[in-house]
Formats: structure tokens, sequence, C-alpha cells
């Protein structure tokens, strides 16, 4: 079924004609596709973030314990959260739920994007919170940033059971990378493999040796 939505998406694209209500659609693949091609990422896009904004030259979550600089660190996930959710409503738009028009479009980038920043914005809350009230720093509180997630998806799906699993599943999730991080274990995969061919190889220098030194003369005929 999702192969038959990402076939049916992309004829859906190359059938675009002058004037159709599917330029929409392409104007935010457009927006979205400018802001995961650049240099920086997610970054680019919101240059205000905690890279200008905050006190610490935090850069990384991880960069100070756990229950310090809270909104530093607040800014910091929603920040690609609103990034990533952004990207995610552009494979709906585009793949999947097909809406007609500017205003329907932006409805359903809302309605994906905002419960995904705020999801975002409840885990690491609720970890700040319980760290900074429990004065401890353990499982338990990235278990509680885990359940008011959860909470948040159920509120978000209008469904109690969706919530209740959602929320035991982000507490589980939640200490077990807690505990990576105390045990010095690998949660997932940190390394960064080298990428080819994206938008900005044409900057890269391929050649295998140097230039010969341009010393030649003109021979005499």
């Amino acid at each position: 079924m999702d192969l038959y939505y990402i076939i049916h998406g992309f004829v859906h694209l190359s059938s675009v004609k002058p004037g159709d209500h599917r330029i929409s659609q392409l104007t935010f693949i457009l927006i979205t596709t400018v802001v995961f091609v650049s240099d920086n990422g997610c970054n680019w896009p919101f240059s205000f973030g905690p890279a200008s904004y905050n006190r610490t030259g935090l850069k990384k979550y991880h960069d100070t314990p756990d229950g310090e600089d809270c909104f530093d660190k607040l800014f910091f996930v929603t920040k690609y959260a609103a990034c990533y959710g952004v990207l995610w409503s552009s494979v709906d738009v585009t793949l999947i739920s097909h809406p007609v028009g500017y205003g329907p479009t932006l409805t359903r980038y809302a309605y994906l994007t905002i419960p995904i920043v705020g999801i975002a914005a409840a885990w690491t809350g609720a970890v700040c919170t319980a760290t900074n009230i429990r004065k401890k720093d353990d499982h338990l509180n990235y278990a509680i940033g885990g359940v008011a997630a959860g909470a948040l998806i159920g509120a978000w799906r209008r469904s109690l059971k969706v919530g209740c699993y959602s929320a035991l599943a982000g507490a589980f999730l939640s200490a077990l990378y807690k505990d990576s991080l105390m045990s010095n274990w690998n949660f997932l995969s940190t390394k960064k493999k080298p990428m080819w061919n994206n938008v900005w190889t044409v900057n890269r220098d391929y050649s295998i040796t140097d230039d010969p030194p341009k010393t030649w003369t003109t021979g005499s005929t």
C-alpha cells in the first residue's frame, strides 16, 4: 500500500499543468527542499535559534546536564521538531492526503507539524521539570517525559487507548535512552556516513593528482 501511494504521488506530481491547484503542494515542497539542502540543514531556516540566542552556546542537547538551561533545550528540540514536521507534512500533502488549494494545504501542514512540536516540547519540559523537582538525574525523569509526550499523542488522536499505549512506549524508550547515556552504550548510531552527490557536490575537487606545473614553452615550427 505504501508503494502504491509513493507511485501515485509521483504520477500526481508529474502531471501538473499551469493553473493546476496542485501548484500549491509543489510550492510547499520547494520550500521544504530548500530547507533540507541548505548547508546547515535545519539550522538555516531557524538561525534565530539556540546558536544565536542562548547564553550557554548550546550546540547539542546534552552539552549541559539535565535540569539546566531548560529554555534553551526546549527551543533546541522544538526547532528540529518543527523542521521535521514540515518535511513529514510535505510528504503527506504530496503522496497521501492531496489537499486542494493553499488553505487546505496550510491546514494539513498545521495539523501535522504543530502536534509534533508540541510532543517534543512536552517531553523536554517534563524531563527538565522532573529533574529540578526531584533533584535527581535518573531514568525516572526521562520516563516521565515519555509519559507526557505519549499523553499528548493520545490527545492529538483523541483516543485514550492511543494515549495509554503511547505513554507506556514513550516511558520505556525514554528510560532506555537515559540508560544508554548513563551506561555509555549506543541507543542510536551516531556515526556519520559521507553523503555523495548532494546539491553541494559541484563544489568538491575530485582531482586524483595536482595539476602539473605550467612551465611549458611554445616550440619552434
